[in-house]
Parts: structure tokens; C-alpha cells; sequence
């Protein structure tokens, strides 16, 4: 494709950003009718097997999801060489996945139904949740190479857009008509394999496109392929420790916790999962951003683009932040009355997540500065310490333990980017008027619960304060420093 056809870099960041708003909003609105059906049991069954099934994910591709993105564009003047590198990178992850499903179906899985995790059944749906991975794992490597390609906007489609979508109808589908945890595992694995049969005649089609002569007479050896193919491995690292801070604390609530509680842990969690979400949207273009202020040694530009994003990151996850905390011991009222999850954890959970958006932007300042290592180091760090602390934690103190232990997590990974980037560029990301906005946004809502809810708790009364929140929230938003700039620009518009 050539560079005049390729979409822009704000549409394929606009794209992006609605795939993953649309992704959260289909999970949160499937997740309350499946939870709500299935009950704190199972529901907290099918969490699991979901969070082991991220991580597996994350490793199969065996890090070339990302490297991809340096061993691509060496060959963009080769485009047939380039072609082949990629068909026989597919095939070792295809069979690295196929591996995988194998042996965790044969060992892995027996292992874990007989000493970790006390769910009926769970053996067979641990093994249907493995056929996903050869499916998801290649389409992985597809999108990686239509994002070097600069052609995202149509694999976008299908694995932002229509895998989600076909995923959250077959999982409604599945507990309305009563086929429990294995109706929702079959649709998860389905959706996985609908969008592969979608994007491989896809991925073939636009190669007919782009060889319209057909191959290169002479190939290049596998060796070649597999040096190419060696830088790999070292950055699956990275996602692989980016998942463990993501999933692990489910995974070992799961193994510990009664079943119920396992249940009400993971519906807070997925909900707190949303409190990042505009942050994620705000740093599509953040990274190239700051790469181009660093190659010309300007810091005070990526120090200006990282406040701003942080400043907004509170401002935005502050009010998912504090809808969560304010009224999170009402989540009986959405789920079912089978829900009553601790309050501690509707407050910490969200909390760790907030952290989380609120500094993640500080790891693009040493990723994109040529800090890479410390960032992993870091990263790899944090995790353990989340390992570590979420087990006796849980054993101790149930899911309170669990999500103390994100919370240390999170407050280490993103504290330690931070002064490592302040150091490194000399600057200072970040500011204690950052606390504000989600500070504010918590005493609000903890005060409407207390007006309106607290007494008798209804689904009426929950949208009432719920809407009144938002108002409120907008008000003392529109009234902050960081939105004069904004309000100047509307109204010179309107002028």
C-alpha cells in the first residue's frame, strides 16, 4: 500500500480509541447480565479462566507482536522478503499455540482442577479455553502487520469491532438459555475463532494486492528468518509482566477465596478496569509524540505532553474512580442481590486502577527516551512484588488482602517510573493538584450515597445520584485550571 492511501494517523487512532471504548462497553454490559445469571460462583469460574487465558495470550506470540514492529520495516524496499519473513513467523507462533493448547489441555489443566481451583468442570472448560490461543495468537501477528503496513482501520474492524461483539452476544445467549460456564466458554473460544476466519482471507486478499507479480524467485533461508526472529522472545517479557500486573491477582484470588467472594472480586475488578479506559484513548499518539520531542532533545515538550495527559488521565478516571468508590456497596442493586462484595475492595481496586492511568504516561518517557530495560526492570519487578504480596495477603485478609496487595503493586511500578523519568529527563511530570479532581469526585459521590442511597437502595435512586454526580462532577470540572484552555477555545467558537 502506498503512503497516499494509507488513512491517517488521527483516524487510526480515532478507530483505535472507539474499539477500545466499545470493547469496555460491550464488557461491562454483557458482564452485568452474565454475572447476574450465572451468580458469584460461576461467575467468578469464568473470570478466572479468562485471566489465565489474557496471560497465556500475551506469551504465545512468543514476543513478536512487538517485534515485529523493528523487523518489518528493515525489508519495506524487499516487499516479497518481507512477505515471507511474516509467513514463516506465523507458523512458528501458529505452532507455538497449538503446543501450548495441547499441553495445558493434557497437564496443566488436570494439575489445576486437582489442587488449585475447586470448580465442577473445571478440567474440560480449561481445555476449551485453550483452543482460542493458536486463533488469537495469529490474528495478534496479523494486526501488528497491517499497524507497520499504516492499514489498520479493516483488522481494526474485526478484532476491536466484531470479535467483541460477536463474544458478548454469545455469551448473553448462552446464560439466558441456560448453558451456564461452558455456554459462555464455547462463545468466548468462537469469538476468537470468527474473527481469525475473518482476517486470514482478509490478510490473504490484500497480499494479492500487494504481489500482483507473484513471489521472489530466490527466498531467503530459515536461518536468516530465525535471527531475525531471535530479538523476539526478550520483549514478550514485557507484555508478559504487563499481564501478571492485569490478571494475576484474579487468578490467585480464584485459587484462595471461597468461591462467592471470588465472584464479587471479579465483577469489581472488570469494573475498575474502566477507570483507565480515557486515559488508554488520550495516549494513542502519545508515544510517537514524545519519541519526536526526544529526537530533537527537546524534554520540555515531552514533559508538557506528559503532564497534560496525566492531568486529564485524573480528570477522566477520576469520575469513573469515584462512581465505583462512591457507590460501589450498591452493586447488589446492578448484579443481583447475590453481590455484596466488601466495600474495601470497591474503593481499593478502583483506586489501584486510577494510579495506573493516572502515571502510566510516565512509562512512554523511558520506553521512548531509550530507557526500555529500566522500564522492564521495573515492570518485572512490580509484578513479583504483586505475586508475592497477593498471596499471603489473600490467604489472610480474603479479597481486602488481594486488592491491597494491587494496590502496592501499582503505587511501586508507577511511583519508580516516575522518579526514574524526572531523573532522566530532568523535568518534573506531575503535580500534587493531579490529586484533586478524583479526590473531589470521591467525596461527591460518597456524599450523594449518603443523601440519596443510603437508606433505601433502589435502581430509581441509583440513577438519580448517579446523574446527579455526573452534573455535579461536570460543574466542578468546567471550574478547574486545566479546562480554562478548553473553555477559551468554546468560546471563541462560539464567538
Amino acid at each position: 500500500m502506498t503512503g497516499a492511501a494509507r488513512p491517517s494517523a488521527r483516524l487510526n487512532s480515532l478507530v483505535t480509541a472507539g474499539g477500545m471504548l466499545l470493547q469496555q462497553a460491550l464488557g461491562f454490559i454483557g458482564g452485568v447480565f452474565v454475572a447476574k445469571l450465572l451468580g458469584p460462583a460461576d461467575y467468578g469460574e469464568v473470570s478466572v479462566l479468562r485471566s489465565i487465558l489474557t496471560i497465556i495470550i500475551v506469551v504465545t506470540p512468543l514476543g513478536l507482536d512487538l517485534a515485529l514492529f523493528r523487523i518489518l520495516p528493515r525489508f519495506d524496499d524487499a516487499p516479497h522478503e518481507q512477505a515471507l519473513h511474516f509467513r514463516r513467523f506465523r507458523i512458528l507462533v501458529f505452532a507455538s499455540g497449538i503446543v501450548m493448547t495441547l499441553l495445558g489441555s493434557m497437564l496443566v489443566g488436570p494439575l489445576l482442577a486437582s489442587h488449585v481451583y475447586d470448580y465442577t468442570g473445571f478440567k474440560t472448560n480449561f481445555s476449551l479455553t485453550l483452543l482460542a490461543i493458536p486463533f488469537a495468537s495469529d490474528v495478534l501477528l496479523m494486526v501488528a502487520w497491517f499497524r507497520v503496513q499504516g492499514n489498520i482501520i479493516p483488522i481494526l474492524g474485526i478484532t476491536y469491532y466484531f470479535q467483541p461483539i460477536v463474544r458478548t452476544v454469545l455469551n448473553v445467549l448462552a446464560v439466558y438459555l441456560g448453558y451456564g460456564v461452558i455456554g459462555v466458554v464455547i462463545g468466548t473460544t468462537f469469538a476468537y475463532l470468527a474473527g481469525f476466519l475473518l482476517a486470514v482471507p482478509y490478510y490473504a486478499w490484500t497480499q494479492r494486492e500487494r504481489e500482483p507479480h507473484g513471489r521472489a524467485s530466490e527466498a531467503p533461508d530459515w536461518k536468516v528468518s530465525w535471527q531475525h526472529f531471535r530479538e523476539a522472545p526478550s520483549m514478550a517479557l514485557n507484555l508478559f509482566a504487563y499481564s501478571i500486573m492485569r490478571t494475576a491477582d484474579l487468578a490467585i484470588v480464584g485459587a484462595i477465596a471461597a468461591t462467592h467472594a471470588v465472584g464479587e472480586y471479579a465483577v469489581v475488578s472488570n469494573i475498575a478496569q474502566l477507570v483507565p479506559v480515557a486515559a488508554t484513548s488520550l495516549m494513542q499518539t502519545l508515544g510517537p509524540a514524545i519519541a519526536r520531542h526526544h529526537s530533537k532533545g527537546d524534554n520540555a515538550a515531552v514533559a508538557r505532553d506528559i503532564n497534560n495527559t496525566i492531568r486529564w488521565a485524573t480528570i477522566l478516571g477520576g469520575f469513573i474512580f469515584g462512581g465505583i468508590a462512591g457507590f460501589g456497596e450498591h452493586l447488589d442493586v446492578i448484579f443481583g442481590p447475590a453481590y455484596k462484595p466488601d466495600p474495601a475492595i470497591t474503593v481499593l481496586i478502583p483506586l489501584g486502577y486510577l494510579i495506573s492511568a493516572a502515571l502510566s504516561p510516565t512509562s512512554y518517557a523511558l520506553t521512548m527516551c531509550g530507557r526500555s530495560k529500566t522500564d522492564l526492570a521495573i515492570l518485572m519487578l512490580s509484578s513479583a512484588v504483586l505475586v508475592g504480596t497477593c498471596i499471603p495477603f489473600t490467604m489472610a485478609y480474603g479479597t481486602v488482602g488481594a486488592a491491597i496487595s494491587v494496590i502496592i503493586a501499582f503505587t511501586l511500578i508507577n511511583l519508580l517510573r516516575l522518579i526514574a523519568a524526572n531523573r532522566l529527563l530532568g523535568v518534573r511530570l506531575g503535580s500534587w493538584a493531579d490529586i484533586i479532581p478524583p479526590t473531589l469526585a470521591f467525596a461527591t459521590a460518597a456524599a450523594l450515597n449518603h443523601l440519596i442511597t443510603s437508606k433505601d437502595t433502589n435502581l430509581s435512586r441509583l440513577l438519580l445520584a448517579c446523574t446527579l454526580y455526573a452534573v455535579l462532577y461536570g460543574l466542578i470540572v468546567i471550574s478547574l485550571p486545566a479546562c480554562r484552555k478548553l473553555r477559551w477555545k468554546l468560546k471563541s467558537k462560539v464567538a
